[in-house]
């Protein structure tokens, strides 16, 4: 199996069989390893280079057909209402000028989200609970906000004050 890291580009092409004999066949897709047409548990051989390309063509078209079989997003996911969105912020102990800090967005968007205007994304159920469970996840999060953003968040330096003040 390849182990390269995942592609930026399509990929559905024929390569030399490192044992001797034959073709392998290789596809991958953005966001997905470039990975090699198996049979069973090992790269299928093919006989020529041709017959490699084209079984690499048809799994690519089978692995994108199979994205959308899944339909409408909202079909599998269930999105946080705005009163439980704003639960999971307090619960986390995140305001929401935080959260739109750490998430990337302006705070009247995560406000929005919170009055329910517009939807709460999918990750916010299952992120702020993250940062909740694992001690010490909220302020690996916010540290590697704060060292890739250009205006340090003034929640950092209350959580400064606030780490300073409990510790004596």
């Amino acid at each position: 199996m390849s182990t390269r890291t995942p592609g930026r580009t399509y990929v559905a092409r024929a390569v030399e069989n490192e044992a001797g004999k034959g073709w392998l066949a290789e596809f991958g897709y953005p966001g997905v390893p470039v990975d090699y047409v198996l049979d069973d548990e090992q790269p299928a051989v093919y006989a020529t280079k041709e017959a490699a390309e084209l079984m690499a063509l048809r799994v690519l078209r089978d692995s994108l057909n199979a994205r959308k079989t899944f339909g409408d997003r909202r079909e599998i996911s269930r999105k946080l209402t705005g009163d439980e969105f704003a639960h999971e912020l307090g619960l986390t102990d995140i305001f929401p000028s935080e959260w739109a800090t750490m998430w990337g967005t302006k705070q009247d968007r995560v406000m929005q989200q919170i009055e329910g205007v517009q939807e709460v994304p999918f990750a916010a159920r299952w992120i702020l609970p993250v940062l909740r469970k694992f001690p010490g996840a909220l302020e690996y999060a916010q540290k590697i906000v704060a060292e890739h953003t250009s205006i340090k968040p003034e929640w950092l330096e209350r959580r400064r004050q606030r780490v300073e003040s409990e510790g004596g």
